[in-house]
């Protein structure tokens, strides 16, 4: 385990004290962020710690693990968005969401690079099913 930590501070390449008043940082990957590094955010957002728990490799989980965060630290989005928890509390506030256990985020990430390459032209189209049903 030691030496997965180990390694896993050698990838990382967001580091806290980079971070200005106000800034948001979407983790789009398991490794972005060392752990550590989340003392230096206001407020940690996820999908769903549930879910993030479960997977077991997120930053805000092995934050919470490693007793760098509380659990009751980290937020759901849908709290957020239902008015049970405040999103931004002030324009200084800074802010972590680690959207990794929701595939909304892979699907809007796919879409964006879908219409950059359509409008370069370039890619190619797939045939993926011999008699798609929707033609």
């Amino acid at each position: 385990m030691e030496n997965t930590r180990v390694l896993a501070r050698k990838l990382n390449f967001i580091e806290g004290e980079w971070l200005k008043e106000g800034a948001f940082h979407s983790e789009i990957s398991f490794w972005d962020t060392d752990p550590q590094e989340l003392v230096h955010y206001d407020k940690v957002v996820v999908d769903d710690f549930e879910h993030v728990k479960h997977h077991g490799v997120d930053v805000s989980y092995r934050a919470v693990r490693d007793g760098v965060l509380a659990e009751e630290d980290v937020h759901n989005l849908g709290d957020i968005i239902n008015g049970k928890v405040s999103g931004r509390d002030c324009p200084k506030q800074k802010i972590l969401f680690n959207p990794i256990g929701m595939s909304i985020h892979d699907v809007s990430e796919a879409y964006r690079v879908y219409k950059s390459a359509k409008e370069k032209g370039i890619g190619k189209d797939l045939a993926l099913w011999e008699h798609p049903h929707w033609l």
